[in-house]
Order: C-alpha cells, then sequence, then structure tokens
C-alpha cells in the first residue's frame, strides 16, 4: 500500500483522541495508550537496508507539537532517501556522543568488574582485579575518558612496577586495563585501537619473564609432614579438617575449602570436581584413599543433610577463609617452618620424586597439572583414576605415619 501523505491529523484532534493509533502519514502516527496518559509520536518505515518493518519513536506528544513532530519525520524520511537506516543512524550518532561526552576509565573498570563477577570462580579473582586496578591505574587516569587512554598512559603506569621487578603484577595490571579499554570499544566509547604487548610495548619492557625469579611458596620437609598431621588431628576445629583434607588429596587451598558432599561418591571412592571451581577449568577426580574416607567419616555428624551443603563450613554455612585456614595450619607447623598450605602440594610432588617409583606423570595428573592435548587429557583423566588409587593410598599411609 503506497505510503499516506502527510497531514492528516488536526491539532485539536491529538488533544482529544482516547486510546488507539492514529495516522497523520508520511510515516507518523500518535499511540495513545493508558486511558489518554500515553501519548507517543511514531515513526514507522521499511528499512532501506533489511526490507524489514521497524517502528522509531520520535517523542511524547505532551512535549512534542503536531507541527514539530512532522519536521522530525520530514528529517527521517530524508534519511531513509539517501539509503540509510534511521534506527542505525540514532545508534551511531548515540555512540559518537558517548566518545565525545567521554565515558571515564573508572566507569568502564567497573562496568568490566560487573559484568565479569559472575563469571570468575570465587571472589579472589573480582577482589584481585579489582584492587590491581584501584592501586596502579585508576589513581593515575581512573577520572579521563576511557577513549582517551594512550600507550605513554600505560607506560607511566606499568614503568614503576617494572623497575621494582614485580613481573606478575605488570602481566596482571596490564591484561586487566587491555579488557577494560576493550570492553570501552564494544560499549562505543573508544574508537582508537588499544595498545599491544607483542610487538609494541614487549620492546619498553623486555625480558619481562626473566625479571624475577618465581617465588615457591613454602613447603614441609617430607619428615615433617606426619608430625604435623598429628597435630591438626589433635587441635580438631574445622581449620584443621580442612587442612588434613588439603594434606590427603593434594589439592589447591580453594578446591579444598569449597568441597560439597554432592561432589564425593563414597561408592567409587571418588571426589570428582567440576570444572568451574578449578584453576585450570578442567574436570578433577581425586580417589579417596582410606585416610580421606576416615575424615569423611568423621565430618559426617557435621552434615546438614543438604546434598550441595560445604563439607567444612562456618557456623554461618559459608566456606572458610583462606586466612583462617591459614591460621591452623600454622599452628600445628613445626616452629621454625614458614611453610603455608599451598606448599602441600610441593610436599606432596617432591614426596613422588624422592621417595617413591611412581611416574612423573601420574604425580602431575594427582596435581590436576594439565599435560598433553585436550582429547589426550580427557582420556587420561579417565584412564589414570585408577592407576593413582595406590599412589593416593601410598601418600595416605605417609601421611599418617603408617610407611616412612
Amino acid at each position: 500500500m503506497a505510503r499516506m501523505a502527510p497531514g492528516k491529523l488536526w491539532a485539536s484532534q491529538v488533544k482529544n483522541f482516547g486510546d488507539g493509533v492514529y495516522y497523520d502519514g508520511g510515516n507518523l502516527s500518535l499511540v495513545i495508550t493508558n486511558q489518554r496518559k500515553g501519548r507517543q509520536w511514531t515513526f514507522k518505515y521499511t528499512s532501506p537496508l533489511t526490507k524489514k518493518r521497524r517502528q522509531m519513536g520520535i517523542g511524547s506528544a505532551f512535549d512534542i507539537s503536531l507541527e514539530k513532530a512532522r519536521e522530525i519525520a520530514a528529517s527521517l524520511r530524508a534519511v531513509l532517501r539517501s539509503g540509510k537506516d534511521p534506527l542505525d543512524e540514532r545508534l551511531k550518532e548515540k555512540q559518537e556522543l558517548k566518545v565525545q561526552m567521554g565515558s571515564t576509565f573508572q566507569e568502564m573498570a567497573e562496568l568490566y568488574l560487573k559484568k565479569n563477577k559472575p563469571h570468575w570462580r570465587g571472589d579472589h579473582t573480582f577482589r584481585h582485579a579489582k584492587n590491581t586496578l584501584e592501586s596502579y591505574a585508576l589513581p593515575v587516569f581512573g577520572d579521563r575518558p576511557a577513549a582517551s587512554i594512550i600507550r605513554e598512559d600505560l607506560v607511566s603506569v606499568i614503568s614503576p612496577i617494572y623497575n621494582e621487578k614485580k613481573a606478575d603484577t605488570v602481566r596482571k595490571l596490564y591484561r586487566y586495563i587491555r579488557k577494560v579499554l576493550e570492553l570501552s570499544k564494544v560499549e562505543g566509547a573508544r574508537d582508537a585501537e588499544i595498545p599491544q604487548w607483542k610487538g609494541d610495548l614487549e620492546h619498553t619492557f623486555p625480558n619481562l619473564s626473566n625479571l624475577k625469579p618465581v617465588k615457591h611458596h613454602e613447603a614441609l620437609k617430607p619428615e615433617e609432614v606426619s608430625p604435623t598431621m598429628q597435630r591438626l588431628k589433635e587441635a580438631g576445629g574445622m581449620g584443621a579438617l580442612v587442612c588434613r583434607f588439603i594434606m590427603l588429596t593434594g589439592c589447591r587451598s580453594i578446591e579444598g575449602r569449597g568441597a560439597r558432599w554432592d561432589e564425593i561418591n563414597l561408592k567409587e571412592k571418588l571426589w570428582t570436581v567440576q570444572g568451574e571451581r578449578m584453576k585450570k577449568g578442567n574436570l578433577y577426580s581425586v580417589p579417596l584413599s582410606k585416610p580421606i574416607l576416615d575424615l569423611l567419616e568423621e565430618i559426617k555428624p557435621l552434615h546438614t543433610g543438604k546434598p550441595n551443603a560445604l563439607l567444612f563450613s562456618s557456623d554461618k554455612g559459608k566456606a572458610l577463609s583462606d586466612a583462617g585456614v591459614l591460621k591452623s595450619f600454622k599452628a600445628a607447623r613445626p616452629q621454625n617452618s614458614n611453610a603455608v598450605v599451598h606448599g602441600l602440594r610441593s610436599t606432596f610432588r617432591d614426596w613422588i620424586g624422592d621417595e617413591t617409583d611412581y611416574p612423573e606423570e601420574l604425580g602431575e595428573y594427582a596435581l590436576a597439572h594439565a599435560k598433553g592435548s585436550k582429547t589426550e587429557r580427557a582420556y587420561r583423566r579417565n584412564t589414570a583414576v585408577e592407576k593413582r588409587r595406590p599412589l593416593m593410598e601410598d601418600w595416605g599411609k605417609f601421611c599418617m605415619g603408617e610407611i616412612d
């Protein structure tokens, strides 16, 4: 049907119409709703790009007169005649205005944290990203438009950290800044290219990997394992229970503190952790040795009955903090030792390599270290469980002082 010529409505009619849709022609119509409380001018057209019908709001009839609405409709018809889509053009204008007005780097950083928090495992990554940005980037250019951040700005915040030989902090700070700037481009708050590390900043900050040796976690000596386990048993308390579980399974602290009853299969003697709770994002299965099964039997009376309940929880039903568990471990470790909970994994690895004949590869799988391609890891994940049972039984006996 041919488009109606404009000029079908009268100003007096606009004031008195009841609920309904009233066409003025020239793509312009008046939509009245909610017992005449809602009065909206709309521009209906066929997109020259997609050939689909679209509708564009022009504004309220309470604020825009019939004459003004016709002027706006005429300008939109001119956009159509040029082969452009009025809604697309409006979006472009908004994005350009956003760049000109300039969402600040801090605003985009807050949006980045908000968008990613639900997808990060636990609060640790969120807190680390937030603290890193707040400590280094935001004080320097947080109040500036994200569109204005250039290479020299990144150099200014990274240089002091690089000079202090904090290689890991340099990597993480750059990654967080880059992610914020990438989001800024997606949100239309930035047009400029983002300074890249490879081929650019790496020449300003060379040899990052050799900047400082990796500081390993302090670990128990093999001869200190059994006495520490005995002191943890004597100490009691939820923190000590978690330490025992972490020691016997060889897991990371966050995985042990977050262990749930629905991950435990007592029939198959297996603890299976889904990928979203793992550092590498891969499914992780631990054969349950007799000492672990005994520990689970010990804490069974504490089970609330809910399938997804934590094995170890605070009085409020939440997972124990890393600091709380470390406090329990420090109370049980040898007096002159600086060993920490995460160092138990190093102790486990050293015991496998120095005290047993088990292959190194088996130890890497026991520690959930990714090896080989994705297909190879999936195959070995299924086959290595049974091979690891004797290893975990021997480690359990070693921890309990039953073997040297």
